[in-house]
């Protein structure tokens, strides 16, 4: 019996792939002094040429640059290790672990964090405590034809899909641009459209199309159920720390168990997609055929909902207005007290005078707010109420010598043993990764 499906066409959607796209983790260790003087020693042999130092069983490629505050950086292939100079303390880290596509998939959460551990260890340091400060959820589903205008709208130009986020855009190839951003033209072919802000966003993509842009990431397919599938739809979630915090996600140990519930929620309330144009409220048409199968993707009968986002206070909203007023002096180079004051005179004089009626008045808008987010909860408290054990954690499977893997239902973190190559999770229009130079037992990324 085939070992995979070589039917290049499905007659209806099926998941032919999920797993953990990037993953980046902020950590607090404890070091000895020396690693920092044999950090800055290889950091500027480095900008001589390529430099190497072996820790645990990587043979990590010293970069002659750093990352914002972490002034040291170690690369082995997509995997990637910060280092900063600062002394371990509980509210910040001074190392951040960034993996990508080939490294990540490569292991789970926990085994890649065992790995970095030990690299530690081999230069007397510890890890003290671990958070996830960004997190790629991802599913690849072998669709009946490409991503296209009708899915997402009706004949009427009627969007078929609901979100709860604010923002969205569309890349289409259009014109021969095809990173260009432009509003969506019906009978265009749709590549990318991305969903959400900086905290949370939503990216659904041609996965082929993707592939023929960047050959180099070709070794995917051997994730695939099917590497022969003829039409690949993406969807990939970008979850922030902020927003983590509110999934109850912090570190590694709560990870695995908490994704299909996470996954839950995004795709059945954050987002989804409808067969046909919704008139009588949200949930009252069904989801089309493409997203039950996104949905199914990570299946769990435990949905957790995230904690409601702490509402700013007083006290923020006056350090927001304080700095406001110090930004506007800035700019009209009023730098003395009674300036500034005159300032605020100017503005009280341009401001209207019924300052009882405006506080009243706004008062009200945040009891109604309050009161539409209390519904909101109670609704999804209801959905929530059945609960059943989680599933156990997917075993990845690797085999050796060849390009294919064994696969388990399609769901694995283990991929081909080929070197590291360029590409990023994001889609066409946001790959701005490096060709990976060889240096010796190793890979790293200019």
């Amino acid at each position: 019996m085939a070992r995979y499906s070589t039917n290049p066409e499905t007659m209806t959607p099926e998941t032919i792939w999920r797993g953990i796209d990037t993953i980046k983790i902020g950590c607090s260790i404890q070091r000895e002094t020396k690693l920092l003087d044999t950090l800055e020693i290889l950091k500027k042999e480095a900008q001589k040429g390529p430099t190497n130092i072996t820790l645990g069983n990587y043979s990590w490629a010293v970069l002659p640059y750093g990352a914002k505050k972490f002034k040291y950086s170690l690369q082995y292939g997509q995997l990637s290790l910060f280092i900063s100079a600062e002394d371990p303390n509980r509210d910040s880290p001074n190392m951040m672990i960034e993996a990508y596509p080939e490294s990540i998939t490569r292991q789970t959460p926990e085994q890649l964090i065992q790995n970095v551990s030990e690299c530690i260890e081999d230069i007397s340091g510890k890890i003290l405590w671990n958070k996830i400060s960004e997190l790629h959820l991802t599913t690849d589903t072998h669709v009946t034809h490409e991503l296209c205008i009708n899915d997402i709208y009706d004949e009427k130009y009627q969007p078929l899909w609901i979100s709860r986020c604010r923002k969205n855009s569309a890349i289409t190839n259009y014109d021969d641009d095809p990173n260009k951003e432009r509003l969506i033209h019906r009978g265009s072919r749709l590549e990318t459209i991305s969903y959400g802000g900086t905290l949370l966003m939503m990216r659904i993509y041609n996965k082929i199309q993707e592939l023929k842009q960047h050959p180099a990431k070709q070794w995917e397919r051997g994730l695939w159920n099917n590497p022969y599938a003829q039409h690949v739809t993406r969807v990939e979630y970008q979850l922030r720390r902020e927003k983590l915090k509110q999934f109850g996600i912090n570190d590694i140990r709560n990870l695995t168990h908490l994704i299909p519930g996470t996954w839950n929620y995004l795709t059945e309330y954050w987002f989804t997609i409808h067969e046909m144009k919704l008139r009588n409220g949200r949930r009252n048409n069904p989801v089309s055929e493409f997203w039950n199968e996104v949905q199914n993707a990570w299946k769990c009968e435990t949905p957790n909902k995230p904690v409601a986002r702490p509402q700013i206070n007083a006290e923020q909203r006056l350090s927001q207005a304080w700095g406001n007023l110090l930004s506007a002096a800035a700019i009209l180079d009023n730098v003395q007290e009674d300036e500034i004051h005159e300032l605020y005179q100017i503005w009280i004089q341009t401001q209207a005078k019924d300052w009882t009626g405006l506080v009243l008045e706004r008062q009200k808008r945040i009891v109604e707010k309050q009161g539409r987010i209390q519904i909101r909860d109670r609704e999804l408290e209801m959905t929530c109420a059945i609960r059943t054990p989680l599933p156990p954690p997917l075993i990845a499977q690797k085999e050796a010598k060849t390009p294919s893997v064994q696969l388990e239902g399609g769901m694995l973190f283990t991929m081909p043993n080929d070197p590291p190559a360029s590409g990023s999770a994001g889609g066409m229009a946001d790959d701005s990764r490096k060709e990976a130079i060889e240096c010796d037992d190793g890979f790293y990324y200019p």
